[in-house]
């Protein structure tokens, strides 16, 4: 066991950390490449240039735990050198500023963190802060612990423990500390509550992420049959129990003695697949709470480990943190939390390719009774029409729906018969049949929640004949009647 987190904890030394937006525009600019930032954690490593746009607002989790906040129109770029000494392995990470940012970091001898802007470098002994760089000044507030801030110019520093704040004027002239201004701290209420003045001085504060840092750190350990996927599932997995759970530290480089391991609190994540099915646990050892759950998910990979991970956290905390969990990650967690019917129609289209030309103008008609009755109903919003064919593979064309942004669908099948029955009056009749079944997207399958059938309409006909304008004329005839019926309503 032992051996095995020695070699867990070399997987997880890699560096870097996730990115995640939480509102606005925002990217990553690697290799002259802009990739753009989305609500889910995506990677960020060495040189990678970090941007946030008008409005945009961006979380950072480093490696270890470490949480940056990016306000809108703000830059870093991320650099991390790796240095030996004797037996230690010491990850040094630099952040080059230009904007503003808020941080809360662990003090940590193998990973030290320091910000920089183009006229002062901000040391971190293991604090909470908030750095600027806007025109041509640098200004720094310390929320808790103590932040050193240093002239790049004229080389003076300062140290500013909780409470306080200081600037380096845009001549490196290093200011006298004062108070802590609420000032600093506008744009950065998603990192947890809106903070008054008073708070924003250090007397008190109600950022969730501070209050977390309370807690004890636990370790986190990941296994199970995933071979090199084993760094892929830590990245997602770790923020996500950093952010709900507990905060957690990483496992020394040169790893942990059983005696360690036997006193320390920590996270097991296991992980294995049966099919197209994975299986997720998280079970906590001598935690703060207790905790111990179960998920699946037969979604593909990435997407099956951040599905099944937010499972077990949803059905294991308490309702606020399920509340928060369905804020953010609703659209995955589309079985558990509160959801818009977002609604298509689809038909299923006839192998006969005269006969799926007639039915486009009666299922046009069609389309309009079903639209009408949505937009009367509450949490549904019409998402479009779509075809498919029930003799091709019915369930992986309903699959792809999903992909338009749909999580419930309503499958309209049309029967017609033209009967030849001559009396006095009329030369024949026509009838239709339409069948409706429902279905929603569970767990990236489809599931049939049920079905109807409209009773057969029927209307007698009094001039005969064969060709397509005849049959679409009289097939309009009977759809009008079944809509004029209100079919479509019941």
């Amino acid at each position: 066991m032992l051996l095995s987190h020695i070699e867990i904890a070399s997987a997880q030394s890699n560096g870097g950390g996730q990115a995640q937006l939480v509102e606005g525009r925002a990217i990553i600019v690697r290799q002259g490449k802009e990739m753009e930032i989305d609500p889910y954690p995506m990677d960020f490593k060495d040189q990678d240039l970090i941007q946030t746009f008008d409005k945009g607002k961006v979380r950072l989790t480093l490696m270890g735990g470490d949480m940056i906040f990016l306000a809108p129109k703000t830059e870093i770029l991320f650099e991390e050198k790796l240095e030996i000494k004797g037996s230690k392995r010491i990850l040094n990470r630099t952040l080059k500023l230009n904007g503003r940012l808020l941080a809360i970091i662990q003090r940590s001898d193998e990973t030290p963190i320091q910000i920089r802007t183009p006229n002062a470098i901000v040391g971190v002994k293991g604090t909470e802060f908030v750095v600027e760089f806007l025109s041509k000044a640098t200004n720094v507030g310390t929320l808790k612990g103590t932040v050193n801030l240093s002239s790049l110019i004229t080389g003076d520093s300062i140290d500013l423990e909780a409470g306080t704040m200081s600037s380096v004027h845009a001549s490196g002239e290093v200011i006298p500390i004062t108070e802590f201004s609420g000032e600093l701290m506008r744009d950065f209420e998603f990192a947890g509550e809106s903070m008054s003045e008073e708070d924003s001085a250090g007397k008190s504060t109600s950022l969730p992420f501070v209050q977390s840092q309370s807690k004890e750190e636990c370790y986190l350990f990941v296994s199970g049959d995933i071979g090199e996927e084993k760094s892929v599932v830590d990245q997602i997995v770790r923020p996500l129990i950093g952010a709900f759970v507990s905060p957690l530290k990483e496992v020394p480089v040169e790893g942990l003695r059983q005696s360690e391991l036997n006193s320390s609190c920590y996270y097991d994540v296991s992980i294995n697949k049966v099919g197209e099915t994975l299986n997720l646990s998280v079970s906590g050892q001598r935690t703060k709470t207790p905790f111990n759950g179960l998920s699946k998910s037969s979604r593909t990979f990435p997407e099956n480990v951040r599905h099944s991970t937010l499972r077990v956290l949803h059905n294991e905390l308490n309702k606020s943190i399920k509340d928060e969990i369905c804020s953010k990650y609703s659209e995955i967690l589309v079985d558990e939390c509160p959801q818009n019917q977002n609604l298509m129609v689809v038909f299923n289209k006839y192998s006969d390719s005269n006969l799926e030309n007639l039915m486009k103008e009666p299922r046009s008609n069609l389309v309009s009774g079903v639209v009408s009755l949505v937009e009367t109903m509450e949490s549904v919003d019409f998402i479009g029409i779509s075809e498919i064919n029930f003799e091709n593979n019915f369930q992986n064309n309903l699959r792809m729906m999903d992909k338009k942004g749909s999580n419930s669908c309503l499958v309209f099948t049309t029967e017609w018969d033209f009967q030849k029955q001559e009396s006095s009056m009329w030369k024949g009749f026509v009838s239709m049949t339409v069948s409706i079944e429902s279905y929603s997207f569970k767990d990236g399958g489809l599931i049939k929640i049920g079905s109807y059938s409209i009773d057969p309409q029927r209307i007698p006909i009094r001039k005969w004949g064969d060709s397509s304008s005849f049959k679409k004329k009289n097939l309009q005839r009977i759809q009008r009647k079944s809509h004029r019926n209100g079919l479509i309503q019941k």
